[in-house]
């Protein structure tokens, strides 16, 4: 057993010139030939960033630089303590549906006047969104859009109607709705718990 390991160390030494140490030369490594990938390998393509990084960057580099905008100055809006359980909970494309409703009524005060049972100013109780609007938000993917608005829908967070019906129901002007498509289209809320009768 020695002396194969003898006659090994022997071998291995023998690559060396082992009588000069100073001009000792490793042995010369030659690589082996590459080998090329395959007629039908495509190769992949480079991703694109996503529509998300376009929508959503610009406004939380501006907030890391200066700040929330504070209430006084506007386009602020009272969440529902209920959102929260939203946010912990659901899916992310139903939150972001839920609060874009949110943003467009709530954050809005009714161009028509009144007020409500508080005394303050109403709010706009239904909104058209467009489809684009949705899929931005949700990072530029229709089908997240689509499956968030038909889950809040499921889950009873929001309710829809037509264009066209909620203008023959007196929910929305024309006004409300002037730049949805011709007759397509729909209104959104949120669903409200009903008021407390007095």
């Amino acid at each position: 057993m020695a002396t194969a390991r003898h006659d090994r160390a022997k071998e291995l030494l023998g690559q060396f010139d082992v009588s000069a140490p100073s001009q000792t030369r490793p042995r010369r490594v030659v690589e082996p030939e590459a080998i090329p990938p395959e007629e039908t390998q495509e190769p992949t393509p480079a991703r694109a960033p996503a529509t998300e990084t376009q929508y959503w960057d610009p406004i939380l580099a501006m907030v890391r630089e200066r700040g929330f905008t504070h209430p006084s100055w506007g386009g602020w809006l009272q969440l529902p303590h209920e959102f929260d359980a939203i946010l912990a909970k659901e899916d992310k494309a139903v939150a972001q549906v839920v609060l874009a409703i949110m943003r467009k009524t709530l954050g809005w005060v009714d161009p028509r006047g009144g007020t409500d049972s508080h005394g303050s100013p109403k709010r706009i109780e239904w909104a058209h969104i467009d489809s684009k609007h949705f899929k931005a938000i949700c990072g530029g993917s229709s089908s997240q859009a689509n499956r968030g608005i038909q889950a809040a829908l499921e889950l009873r967070y929001i309710e829809r109607e037509r264009i066209k019906i909620a203008l023959q129901q007196g929910l929305v002007t024309r006004d409300d709705v002037r730049n949805s498509v011709q007759g397509g289209g729909f209104v959104y809320r949120i669903r409200w718990t009903p008021a407390k009768s007095a």
